[in-house]
């Protein structure tokens, strides 16, 4: 994720689309063809899209990070709040390992810093201001090293519905409905929060070198920006951009996949356009993951599984197939495994790629 520093400007245009976002300008929404589509073998398709802009994205095959201590956005390893180690989760036949316990797991984070997956649990409904939620601390092997480990039932601690996160130095920032939540990587205490104005349901974060942080509304067709002194500006809304969920930054684009549609974009960072990079044949898309080898990965409820689109985004084939409720994934690429929450299940898996 290496990006120079961006200019939080909204560009104003209007373009139609799948859907009306709720409030504020239209960002610029440029169409574009990537190529052809091959099949899948889960029977997601992907389809071209066309029109006058191509797509600068396909080929690349430098896979970066957010510039801190994680691989999608999450980190911590020692010290912390609650929650008993627990013995390492379940290894099936086909060398998927298992965790059980958890609470309507959302996200996962691999702390690269400190080798642990950061698990955000919403624990209720994804829009209930309960203060419940929780992010449990998980060894590659599967252990729960803590299952509260931040715990927004600690009087000190306002946590609601935890979804997407990011790592930034030592801070880890979780998408918490309405706001972003600071808390320190290591000790996990709170180290603050953001407020979105008239945001709905935020939903995933990324984060570029810099430090600058993006969040997807999912309930808005908005993405935010947060600069590094934590002032936050909407970066796009365009009803073009429906239901804008998972979050990538890669070379100089800020790439989302959209969950009430069927469609991943890509979003230039120093003047926000949004190309849509590759139209699928299934769509609640969610987790966006890109890998070392220029490949990317995107998990889908409609699917249901995570499916691998190539660098070109010109082929689509199934990496995961028939797992319901994929979540927001992550990747541990010196393990090779593909770290999936499974939201309805109660569960985690790490699955080999």
């Amino acid at each position: 994720m290496r990006v120079a520093a961006i200019p939080f400007s909204l560009v104003v245009g209007m373009v139609t689309g799948c859907g009306a976002a709720e409030g504020g300008e239209s960002g610029t929404v440029a169409e574009s063809s990537s190529g052809a589509s091959t099949g899948a073998s889960s029977g997601a398709t992907a389809t071209p899209t066309t029109g006058e802009a191509a797509s600068t994205s396909g080929g690349e095959t430098t896979a970066t990070t957010s510039g801190a201590a994680s691989s999608s956005g999450a980190g911590d390893s020692s010290g912390g709040s609650g929650g008993d180690s627990t013995g390492a989760g379940s290894t099936g036949g086909d060398g998927v390992i298992v965790v059980e316990g958890l609470s309507h797991p959302e996200g996962i984070a691999h702390d690269l810093v400190d080798d642990v997956y950061l698990i955000s649990n919403i624990n209720g409904a994804p829009d209930a201001v309960d203060d419940n939620g929780f992010i449990s601390r998980v060894l590659p092997d599967g252990t729960i090293d803590a299952l509260t480990f931040i715990d927004g039932g600690d009087d000190t601690v306002g946590l609601d519905a935890p979804k997407g996160m990011v790592i930034v130095d030592d801070t880890l920032w979780v998408a918490d409905i309405t706001r972003v939540r600071k808390f320190h990587r290591v000790s996990g205490l709170p180290l603050g929060e953001v407020v979105i104005e008239g945001a709905v349901f935020l939903n995933d974060l990324a984060a570029d070198a810099d430090g600058n942080i993006f969040v997807s509304d999912t309930g808005s067709n908005i993405l935010h920006a947060i600069d590094t002194n934590d002032q936050p500006a909407v970066m796009l809304a365009s009803p073009a951009v429906f239901g804008p969920n998972g979050l990538w930054v890669h070379a100089d684009r800020l790439y989302l996949a959209t969950y009430n549609d069927n469609k991943i974009f890509s979003v230039t960072l120093d003047v926000p356009v949004a190309f849509p990079e590759i139209t699928l044949a299934v769509g609640q898309l969610d987790g966006l993951v890109h890998l070392e080898d220029g490949d990317w990965l995107v998990s889908s409820w409609e699917a249901p599984g995570v499916l691998r689109v190539s660098a070109d985004f010109s082929t689509v084939t199934t990496q995961v197939a028939d797992l319901s409720s994929p979540a927001d994934i992550a990747v541990d690429e010196g393990r090779k495994l593909i770290l999936i929450p499974r939201l309805l299940e109660d569960r985690a898996e790490f699955h080999p790629f």
